[in-house]
């Protein structure tokens, strides 16, 4: 299943909910505010890299931009 989020991980809950739905092998997508949220040191990066071993993350082109490499 894709995931997609959008909004950033400060503003709503959007990535822990997107995060407890996921199964293993699930792809998430992170796109617009979201993307900040896989930067180092960001609010969320640490859930971002312990869920990292079980999802699929596609990267886009705003991440790559910014640094983020999740796959």
């Amino acid at each position: 299943m894709l995931h997609i989020v959008n909004k950033s991980a400060t503003d709503r809950g959007s990535l822990e909910s997107c995060l407890a739905m996921a199964t293993k092998g699930s792809a998430v997508l992170l796109i617009e505010d979201a993307v900040y949220a896989a930067t180092t040191g960001g609010a969320a990066a640490a859930k971002i890299q312990a869920a990292a071993a079980d999802l699929i993350w596609l990267q886009s082109t705003k991440a790559a931009s910014l640094g983020c490499n999740l796959i």
